[in-house]
């Protein structure tokens, strides 16, 4: 099993809500990740938890659902 590099929630939150260099950067990685076909990124269940406080006190269901999709469905994430 190859070691996981861990992702905080600030990650997910400069993926998604950020631009520039160091998205554009962790947006390669992951799509490099996803064609490995076993994760290599990995983070905790807590995670989810983090990331949702904000967009539910901003009614934002399309960051909702994103967070939701990346962490409950991602072939690409090791959650645990």
């Amino acid at each position: 099993m190859s070691p996981l590099v861990y992702f905080d929630a600030n990650i997910f939150v400069y993926l998604k809500e950020s631009f520039g260099e160091v998205p554009d950067q962790l947006t390669n990685l992951v799509a490099t990740d996803s064609k490995a076909g076993v994760p290599q990124i990995g983070t905790s269940e807590l995670t989810l938890a983090e990331l949702l406080v904000k967009p539910f006190a901003e009614r934002r269901d399309d960051l909702i659902d994103q967070y939701d999709n990346w962490l409950v469905d991602s072939h690409w994430l090791a959650v645990g």
